[in-house]
């Protein structure tokens, strides 16, 4: 008569698999998470670099002023993490709203039956928990022609592509991209008076 060998753990093999499975768990869940918070990083950054880059492509094409304006720049480190517009200003009055006069420069973009007198190229929501600090004290560099409100809170391309700024030489705009986390993780971009965008830091000291 055969008798089968039965195979398996014994309780103090299953105890030290799962010891051992915890203690890669512990060591694999922080690098996860770091992985994951650099990759929303870079995504975030990339998205920025991109719509800069497309809103001074915009103001080229079209020879005239685009405009980026942050949509809830209440929170003084996180003013463009909410989002941006992308906008053209055509009864130049300085405001993204709807026409009232003249009516000749009212016009219906999106073909709803309303004229307005501003052109939304497009609306750009980042989301998550990344916070994007937009360069400071724009109104007090920004040639930008639009409306004091909004100031504080908008860069503008020129129609040739430049940047609507009154910097010194080798002054640079800046914007900051960072998470919960401080140190070096951030990223930063500068836009330059030519008006390109691009990362000048890939591991910014955030606060």
């Amino acid at each position: 008569m055969l008798i089968k060998k039965q195979t398996g753990f014994t309780l103090i093999e299953a105890m030290v698999t799962l010891s051992v499975l915890a203690i890669l768990i512990a060591i694999g869940i922080p690098s996860l998470i770091d992985f994951l918070q650099n990759n929303r990083l870079t995504t975030h950054t990339n998205t920025l670099v991109a719509t800069l880059n497309y809103a001074r492509g915009e103001a080229i094409t079209r020879n005239r002023a685009v405009n980026l304006t942050a949509v809830s720049p209440g929170d003084s480190t996180n003013e463009w993490g909410p989002g941006w517009t992308i906008w053209s200003d055509f009864d130049n009055d300085g405001q993204i709203d709807d026409c009232i006069t003249p009516p000749t420069n009212c016009v219906d973009f999106n073909g709803d039956s309303i004229v307005n007198d501003t052109e939304i190229i497009r609306e750009i929501t980042p989301g998550g928990a990344t916070m994007i600090d937009g360069p400071n004290n724009i109104a007090g560099i920004s040639l930008a022609e639009v409306d004091a409100s909004l100031k504080s809170s908008t860069l503008s391309y020129r129609g040739n592509g430049t940047l609507a700024v009154n910097l010194g030489l080798g002054v640079n705009i800046a914007f900051t991209i960072c998470d919960k986390r401080t140190g070096e993780k951030g990223r930063q971009i500068e836009i330059s008076r030519t008006g390109r965008a691009r990362l000048t830091n890939n591991h910014y000291l955030c606060p």
